[in-house]
């Protein structure tokens, strides 16, 4: 529901309004956690985790109202809509394609579709989500259980220790870098390799298709050749007489 209705306006209100509260959180958290207004207090490294508490209240007001104002506002600027838009929507959506990898090639499996040229077999709407019920609700739960503990609880626990001691600090620095490196190499390398695979494929595949064309032409230029030498002269009337 909130994939069609949601509108960018939503989205522009739910960005202003989550930068205001988060800044306003973090700001009037912090004057709570440290008893003063002090702006000096967010520049200065000490062992007191209220910057940290205060920042992190900040953090999760601006995610938190963002994704709600930006579902309420959609849900009262833009009406209800029916089956009829919501294919329509689709279409729009699915009519941004991959000349390497089409839409009927890559669903020819999962769909069963027999001739993958056609335009007019591409899966519909309710084939797609009968197809990926599954996939759907697995993206779904992992995604709002990485976000949970990644946003939420991972924080919290890193708050609650003061001071780190040096083995806990050089392990954490460890785990971030893998982290980072390991998220890196995956974004930057798979979408590459994808595309160059592709791109691949489809060379070769207008390379066959260039060599059968000339093969083909021969043959059959050179079967009408034969077929003309097998052919007796027309005699006419006037040359027997």
């Amino acid at each position: 529901m909130f994939w069609t209705r949601l509108t960018g306006k939503a989205m522009e209100l739910a960005a202003v309004l989550g930068l205001f509260l988060g800044v306003s959180a973090w700001l009037l958290s912090s004057l709570v956690l440290h008893r003063e207004f002090n702006l000096s207090k967010f520049l200065e490294n000490t062992s007191d985790t209220n910057f940290e508490f205060s920042m992190l209240i900040g953090n999760l007001t601006s995610i938190i109202s963002g994704g709600a104002i930006a579902v309420v506002a959609s849900i009262i600027t833009q009406p209800p809509i029916d089956e009829t838009l919501e294919t329509e929507i689709w279409e729009k959506t699915r009519d941004i394609d991959n000349p390497l990898s089409p839409w009927t090639e890559l669903y020819v499996k999962e769909f069963s579709i027999t001739e993958k040229k056609l335009v007019f077999n591409r899966p519909s709407l309710y084939q797609m989500r009968e197809e990926f019920k599954v996939t759907f609700r697995t993206a779904i739960i992992l995604g709002l259980s990485l976000t949970l503990f990644f946003i939420i609880v991972w924080p919290v626990i890193l708050a609650s220790v003061q001071i780190f001691s040096e083995g806990l600090f050089r392990w954490w620095i460890a785990l971030a870098d893998v982290w980072a490196f390991t998220a890196a190499i995956f974004i930057i390398v798979v979408p590459l390799a994808t595309e160059i695979s592709d791109m691949v494929k489809q060379i070769r595949s207008s390379r066959d298709t260039r060599r059968v064309q000339p093969a083909t032409n021969g043959v059959t230029q050179g079967a009408v050749q034969g077929e003309g030498s097998t052919r007796k002269p027309i005699v006419t009337i006037s040359e027997q007489a």
